[in-house]
C-alpha cells in the first residue's frame, strides 16, 4: 500500500472516531441538561407548593392579601406559588418572612429528603415519627391541617408534646424551649393546633387565659 494511501486511511479513521466522540458528547451534555432542567423544575414547584400552604394556613384567603403587605403583584405570587417563575433568592427571603417563617424551615426538608433515620439532625423526626404525630393531627383536625404541616413545624408539635410530657408547663416555657423570645404569630397557631388535636391538655380548660394555666401532655 502506497505510505500516502495510509496515512490517508488512519486520518480518516481517526476523524470518524473524534466525530463520534463528539456526537456521543453532545447527547450526553443534551441528557444531563435534560435532567438538571427536570431537577430545577421540580424544586420551583416544591417551593411553591410551600409557600402556598403556608400562605393558606395564616389565614391568607388569596394571594392578593399577602401580595400587598409585602409589596408585590399578586400576579407575581401567584406564579410563585405555581412554581412558573423564577424568584431571586431576596424575594424568597422576603416571602418567608412575610409568612413568619425562617429559611430552615424549607430547606431542611428539602436537603434531608431520602436521609436515613439515624443520620438525621437532633431538629428533625424520623419519617415513622414524623408520619405518626400527622395521623394524629389528621384524626383530629383533618388532612388539610395536617398535610400544610411541614417538617419542621411537626418537629415543633413533637417537642411542645414530650416537653409537656414530663410535668406540668407554662406557655413562656414552650416557647422558651423552641428558642423563641417572644409568642409569634407561627408559635400560637402550633399551639393551637397542639390542643385542638389533642396533643396537648389544659390544666383549666375552661379558662384559656387562666393566671395558672399549664400544659399536660
Amino acid at each position: 500500500m502506497h505510505i500516502f494511501s495510509y496515512v490517508q486511511i488512519k486520518i480518516d479513521a481517526i476523524a470518524s472516531f473524534l466525530i463520534d466522540c463528539s456526537c456521543f458528547s453532545l447527547i450526553m451534555n443534551e441528557k444531563q441538561d435534560e435532567y438538571l432542567n427536570e431537577g430545577y423544575y421540580l424544586l420551583r414547584k416544591r417551593l411553591g407548593e410551600f409557600l402556598r400552604a403556608e400562605r393558606k394556613s395564616l389565614g391568607y384567603k388569596n394571594a392578593l392579601e399577602l401580595a400587598m403587605e409585602l409589596g408585590m403583584s399578586d400576579t407575581q405570587l401567584r406564579s410563585y406559588e405555581r412554581g412558573e417563575e423564577d424568584m431571586q433568592l431576596s424575594t424568597l427571603y422576603k416571602l418567608l418572612m412575610g409568612l413568619g417563617r425562617i429559611p430552615e424551615d424549607i430547606f431542611t426538608p428539602l436537603v434531608l429528603q431520602g436521609v436515613s433515620d439515624e443520620n438525621l439532625p437532633p431538629n428533625v423526626l424520623s419519617s415513622v415519627k414524623e408520619h405518626q404525630l400527622r395521623q394524629q393531627v389528621k384524626a383530629k383536625l383533618g388532612a388539610k391541617v395536617a398535610d400544610a404541616l411541614s417538617s419542621e413545624e411537626v418537629y415543633r408539635l413533637h417537642e411542645m408534646v414530650r416537653l409537656a410530657s414530663r410535668r406540668e408547663v407554662r406557655k413562656s416555657e414552650i416557647r422558651d424551649s423552641l428558642g423563641l423570645k417572644t409568642y409569634t404569630r407561627a408559635f400560637n397557631r402550633l399551639l393551637d393546633i397542639a390542643r385542638q388535636a389533642g396533643l396537648l391538655r389544659l390544666k383549666y380548660p375552661d379558662s384559656l387565659h387562666h393566671k395558672g394555666q399549664r400544659y399536660l401532655g
